[in-house]
């Protein structure tokens, strides 16, 4: 019982980060199936993965490993409605995938999602 209501903890925490980051850097629907497969695998090795120093950070370096692999090397945002949303530069989307992973991954996170830069140079192992 004890391993279930830790990994709930971790799951409540994990999630959205992961949702975040995975699709920041995969694009949405292999984001969202590579959260899928981050959390199988973080259920499956739980025993190892609640030991580390940061259990979140562990599970999102598989997922990329293991997403770069079965995945092939694309990013697609949905096309968003554009006439639900005033002042929307409609090319947006496609300039978002032309930039580098890393670029797209920090500009959607801190642009999209809220993320403060630090939260993003520590997921990015990045500086500043």
């Amino acid at each position: 019982m004890r391993r279930e209501s830790d990994f709930a903890a971790f799951f409540a925490i994990a999630e959205p980060k992961l949702r975040n980051v995975l699709t920041a850097k995969f694009g949405l629907d292999q984001g969202r199936e590579a959260v899928g497969d981050a959390l199988s695998y973080a259920w499956e090795h739980w025993d190892v993965i609640s030991t580390t120093a940061n259990p979140t950070g562990y599970v999102y370096r598989a997922a990329a490993r293991n997403a770069r692999r079965q995945h092939k090397r694309t990013f697609s945002l949905p096309e968003p409605p554009v006439a639900e949303i005033p002042n929307f530069e409609p090319r947006l989307p496609w300039a978002v995938s032309q930039l580098s992973e890393r670029q797209r991954m920090a500009v959607l996170l801190v642009h999209a999602w809220g993320w403060s830069v630090v939260d993003v140079s520590v997921t990015l192992s990045v500086s500043e």
